[in-house]
């Protein structure tokens, strides 16, 4: 059986002011938030190299990653990646204090399932 990975560690406060890159996947991995397009053989930054293209369900996503700076003052969007069947994002929490790290995921997540089921 596959050891699982804690998802948090016993000796960090997830309310500190910290730097969090933090990886989230789709259920059963499905690549349902966008789709790669491109030549492999065309290096990157060219035109027509291989890039991810958003479906509308990862434009979505997108826009409620956005957004979690206008419900948790002291979180700041550094940098997102999305791919096809997960993203990858770093967020910054400005201050002590402020909501647990875990609120700030679950909120981002419930918008993100209120997309999926509209769509």
């Amino acid at each position: 059986m596959k050891e699982k990975i804690p998802h948090r560690l016993d000796d960090i406060d997830y309310r500190g002011r910290r730097i969090y890159h933090i990886t989230m996947a789709t259920e059963g991995r499905r690549a349902i938030l966008g789709r790669i397009e491109g030549d492999p053989a065309i290096p990157a930054g060219r035109e027509g190299a291989p890039c991810v293209r958003a479906t509308q369900l990862g434009e979505e996503v997108i826009a409620c990653l956005r957004a979690i700076p206008l419900y948790h003052k002291e979180a700041r969007l550094i940098t997102y990646q999305l791919m096809p069947d997960h993203l990858h994002f770093i967020l910054f929490i400005t201050r002590d204090g402020g909501d647990h790290l875990g609120r700030i995921i679950q909120g981002f997540k419930i918008g993100c399932n209120k997309a999926y089921r509209r769509l």
